[in-house]
């Protein structure tokens, strides 16, 4: 290697690293303003449907988009005003008081414990299993007594601080009002970018996509929110009859919860019942039972009927395809993996389908009854004919290399003798 090759290619090293130090600096310094443009795509993604059916009714794009961001408006300001200061209070009444919540539960468990010991020791002499009981319900009460406190403190203060965030908020709707009105010229331009070949392969992909992890996406969040208002009401009608409290906090954490499948349904119906039974001015079992239950009903009711008209069917996730995607969600990422961990596995099954054979999907169907399931036998065979396929290539191939050798140098077979030879 000359020495001029030997610069040149130092060179370019050196400014390599200097690029991707520089790409680092920006990247890092610039992180809040790249996430503030990315909500406002995705609000723009989100409403994007809402705009163009708003179109084909007469109305203009612009016109659509300001009634829109409207709205918007409105909700934000609803929410600050009425929404915001109430859920403030009631978080910061909970970590006042989380102590006293604290003893009347291990007052009532220090109770039933004496009661199950005294079961345990007259069925079944000589067991114990009490001490393994003891010593979970220890830690569990000592996670609780230092996280429970200072994560509502920690949401007090956040939701305090977000009424300094106003500015932050109108500037969002300034960029989500910018590409609303964007999307698809933006669309257009991407589209013109690729290859004449690859236009309707890609067309057909992103409107699968966005048919079936779009409305995945824009229903879970409505049926979030939905959810979080039907627990609130059902949670303020127990609190008429029974004295209870936080429904607002209760509402809260289940609507963000409901993205989680199994694990949030269970944590929302266990929550209730603790601070209906702790919070009760009067008959706190009977609290807290109802509270369950007024949640299980809730749960069953969106799981049967809100659910599937809103969300659909079309990705199909099995049950246990959904736990699989939940655990490996939290191993990888904790609380915030468990809520991106069911998009995830449907945006993997929509890409798979595109080369797996899928069963027939009726699109005349309503949306709802829609369902992308992958054909597993016809994807089983299509492996093995695959396999076997290989399988002969690579004999083919050593066939071949065994005929081609120099020690089995292969000869062609003798032709037979002419009709007249003797």
């Amino acid at each position: 290697m000359t020495g001029r090759v030997w610069w040149q290619a130092v060179s370019a090293v050196l400014v390599g690293v200097l690029l991707a130090l520089v790409a680092r600096y920006v990247f890092v310094h610039s992180l809040a303003i790249l996430v503030l443009f990315a909500l406002g795509w995705l609000v723009a993604w989100v409403m994007d449907p809402l705009l163009d059916a708003m179109q084909r009714r007469g109305m203009k794009r612009m016109a659509a988009v300001w009634v829109v961001t409207a709205g918007f408006v409105v909700v934000l300001a609803v929410g600050g005003v009425l929404i915001v200061p109430r859920l403030v209070a009631q978080v910061q009444d909970a970590a006042s008081h989380w102590q006293d919540y604290s003893a009347t539960a291990q007052t009532t468990y220090e109770y039933w414990h004496q009661r199950l010991t005294e079961y345990v020791n007259a069925q079944y002499p000589g067991v114990e299993i009490m001490p393994f009981l003891d010593d979970k319900v220890a830690e569990a009460s000592a996670w609780l007594a230092r996280n429970i406190p200072t994560f509502l403190q920690w949401l007090s203060q956040q939701l305090i601080a977000s009424v300094g965030l106003v500015g932050m908020g109108f500037l969002l709707l300034v960029i989500s009002f910018h590409f609303m009105n964007l999307i698809d010229p933006l669309r257009e331009s991407i589209r013109k970018m690729l290859p004449a070949s690859a236009d309707g392969e890609v067309d057909r992909l992103g409107t699968q996509i966005n048919a079936m992890l779009g409305q995945y996406l824009r229903g879970i969040v409505l049926v979030s929110i939905l959810t979080g208002i039907t627990v609130t009401l059902v949670l303020s009608t127990v609190s008429i009859f029974f004295g209870t409290k936080y429904a607002l906090i209760l509402g809260l954490v289940s609507g963000i919860t409901y993205m989680i499948p199994y694990v949030g349904p269970t944590v929302s119906c266990v929550s209730a019942g603790f601070f209906g039974y702790v919070t009760a001015a009067q008959s706190p079992w009977w609290a807290c039972g109802v509270s369950i239950a007024g949640m299980l009903a809730i749960n069953q009711v969106f799981d049967t009927f809100v659910t599937p008209r809103i969300v659909g069917q079309r990705v199909g996730l099995h049950p246990l395809v959904m736990l699989f995607s939940v655990f490996i969600g939290v191993a990888l990422l904790g609380i915030p993996g468990m809520i991106i961990a069911t998009p995830v596995a449907a945006s993997m099954k929509i890409v798979l389908a595109r080369w797996l054979p899928i069963k027939q999907v009726n699109f005349t169907a309503p949306c709802g009854k829609r369902r992308l399931d992958i054909d597993v036998a016809a994807s089983l065979n299509l492996l093995a004919m695959n396999v076997a396929r290989i399988r002969r290539d690579v004999e083919t191939v050593l066939r071949h290399e065994a005929h081609e050798s120099p020690g089995g140098a292969h000869k062609p077979p003798a032709e037979p003798p002419d009709e007249g030879e003797v």
